[in-house]
């Protein structure tokens, strides 16, 4: 498939559903068009993955963290509020963030 087809159609779905939704899709346009960067959550979606559970798990901290990630996927829990929860369970160093990385790249 050709990308720059592909990138037309995603624009337009989200164009569409940004409207639908009554989103501001020039404001939209503005903020991304201005900004210095821009993330994306992928986990579950593009890829089959919840990273930061395999992080914990490679911290020996997996049941507990994957206990929030259902928790805030569910909805019952606030993102930022399980996010916290999740980090002080895995305390992660950047040397555990790099072995994780190379362990599962």
């Amino acid at each position: 498939m050709r990308v720059p087809f592909l990138r037309r159609i995603m624009r337009a779905t989200a164009m569409r559903r940004f409207s639908s939704e009554g989103l501001d899709v020039a404001l939209a346009r503005r903020c991304l068009r201005a900004a210095d960067a821009v993330c994306f959550d992928f986990d579950s979606t593009l890829i089959g993955d919840e990273g930061i559970d395999v992080l914990a798990a490679h911290c020996g901290a997996g049941e507990a963290v994957a206990a929030w990630t259902a928790k805030a996927m569910d909805g019952g829990v606030k993102f930022e509020d399980a996010l916290e929860a999740r980090l002080d369970l895995i305390r992660p160093s950047r040397a555990d963030v790099a072995a994780c990385l190379a362990a599962h790249p």
